[in-house]
């Protein structure tokens, strides 16, 4: 079996991030990203998964998927994506649609895109968590739709509904991952009596 990427894709503020520390807590294999974003807020779980370069640095490195965000670039690093293809069974990472078309022509059986669905009510709750205000959620929530953020499930592998705690969407990705397994008739007699 082939080893596997697992992009996570969807709208600012639907999990991507707090899913992705969750996996790395687990020990799986984290494909970082690198941008030119230098301003963050200090409980945007975004900023600790992310290598900050500046626009020269950016311009130098080999990046195979490569897009932006409100006009800064992102990047994943060719030899971060060639180490963790040829010597991780599962990593994980996350971009945007135009991210995953890049990548999908370069890693047609090793790429898997998993789209994290966030209703608006949802995303506002995490914005606020992460101490965005109110005119910085609206202009996020404004570039996410006009830049048909919302839409990536179309192109999608899998999609997760994330509009319960991080946990259940976490024990979906898991489960689309391969990292769950379904319970023996013995088991589950055990628990439904």
């Amino acid at each position: 079996m082939a080893n596997k990427l697992f992009a996570l894709l969807g709208p600012y503020g639907s999990g991507k991030a707090s899913l992705i520390k969750e996996l790395k807590q687990m020990g799986i294999h984290y494909v970082p990203l690198y941008t030119t974003r230098a301003e963050w807020k200090d409980a945007d779980p975004n900023h600790d998964l992310m290598q900050l370069v500046t626009k020269d640095e950016y311009t130098k490195h080999a990046f195979l998927a490569n897009f932006t965000y409100q006009g800064d670039y992102y990047g994943i690093e060719k030899n971060d994506l060639m180490a963790a293809i040829h010597d991780y069974p599962l990593s994980v990472t996350m971009l945007d649609e135009n991210g995953a078309k890049q990548l999908r022509r370069l890693l047609r059986v090793n790429l898997v895109t998993v789209f994290l669905m966030s209703e608006y009510v949802n995303l506002i709750e995490h914005l606020l968590a992460m101490h965005y205000n109110n005119a910085e959620i609206k202009d996020l929530l404004q570039y996410d739709e006009t830049n048909h953020l919302f839409d990536g499930w179309k192109g999608a592998d899998f999609v997760i509904k994330n509009t319960h705690d991080i946990h259940t969407a976490l024990i979906q990705l898991m489960s689309i991952m391969g990292l769950t397994k379904p319970l023996e008739a013995a088991e589950l007699k055990k628990i439904i009596g």
